[in-house]
């Protein structure tokens, strides 16, 4: 089954004259709205095209500016002395080099005196050494905290 579009039918006198009226405003609006869309495009356009070419003239004047230019003496200065050797040019680029290392770099670098190791003891060894330095058993001093000992226990 086809559907046909309703038949048209032709305006009235009224609504021609509303239409010759409304006609004129409305081709000065569409011509306006393609005028303005055209002047975005190409006002778009011309602002990428200075981007790129600020980008280009920043990028071109960075690689030709030297980095390493001496300051030029003033004339109430003395004569800056000239070196005896040619200085080297700066490298550029990656440079590999192989470099040798200590094997015992380690053990000659680590800390041996047994006076300052750490030790971990259990409980039992705790009471010994407390005992053995006169000290009380059930309070201990960690790092300048005075705490009972079951109060630490409880905490581990």
């Amino acid at each position: 089954m086809s559907h046909s579009p309703p038949p048209f039918e032709p305006l009235s006198a009224a609504g021609l004259a509303h239409l010759e009226r409304a006609l004129p405003a409305l081709r000065t609006h569409v011509v306006r709205a393609a005028r303005r869309r055209r002047t975005l495009r190409n006002t778009a356009g011309a602002a990428a095209v200075i981007a790129l070419a600020a980008v280009a003239w920043l990028a071109l004047r960075t690689a030709t500016t030297p980095t390493n230019t001496a300051p030029t003496p003033t004339p109430t200065s003395p004569q800056p002395r000239i070196a005896d050797a040619t200085p080297t040019p700066p490298t550029t680029g990656l440079t590999i080099a192989l470099v040798s290392t200590d094997a015992r770099i380690v053990d000659r670098l680590s800390n041996t005196d047994p006076a300052t190791a750490i030790q971990t003891i259990d409980e039992t060894a705790l009471r010994q050494a407390l005992a053995a330095a006169n000290q009380p058993t059930g309070i201990i001093q960690v790092r300048g905290r005075t705490v009972w000992e079951g109060e630490w226990a409880a905490k581990q």
